[in-house]
């Protein structure tokens, strides 16, 4: 059985930080696939997405689907659960968003706790809509998720080990 791990979530609630882990743990290719890796310096993400068209945004997706079809993985992108057809495992990270706030401040050296909520929320609200508007998706739905993670509350190594007896679950089926 081939294994593709679907980890999604909000900005801040562990994506890549996880999904790395998981990945290296259980020796497994990671596809993520940003567009934060198609920025300029000057750009801010909210811009970029909402200025992207129908081509690109097609394109961007397929390239993920790609990578992810080469070998077992664990894809972090924001809507992997949803274009991931086959995927094995489809899990949904979150935060209170007072951790999710800390976090961003940290990763993107934000020094203001209020402008840092704003951005961060900004980015949540406008790849929401991107992705009904694209794909008819409500990323904040998660009813066919087999697994949702407070990563506010449980560990990295916690969460890493609720991943990994999930999959030996899902593979005994």
């Amino acid at each position: 059985m081939v294994v593709k791990i679907c980890i999604s979530g909000l900005t801040g609630s562990g994506k890549t930080t996880i999904s790395e882990r998981v990945a290296s743990d259980m020796g497994l290719l990671h596809v993520k696939n940003s567009y934060k890796d198609y920025l300029s310096e000057n750009k801010k993400l909210t811009s970029f997405i909402d200025e992207t068209d129908e081509e690109f945004v097609k394109n961007f997706d397929m390239k993920t689907i790609e990578m992810a079809s080469k070998e077992d993985c664990v894809i972090s992108t924001w809507l992997s659960p949803w274009l991931i057809k086959d995927a094995t495992l489809r899990i949904w990270l979150y935060a209170q968003d007072e951790v999710r706030v800390k976090r961003y401040m940290r990763r993107e050296n934000i020094e203001d706790e209020n402008d840092a909520r704003a951005r961060m929320l900004e980015i949540d609200r406008t790849a929401i809509e991107h992705f009904k508007k694209f794909y008819v998706v409500d990323i904040t739905n998660h009813d066919d998720f087999d697994l949702q993670i407070n990563t506010g509350k449980i560990s990295i190594d916690g969460s890493v080990s609720l991943i990994s007896s999930a999959l030996k679950e899902k593979m005994r089926r």
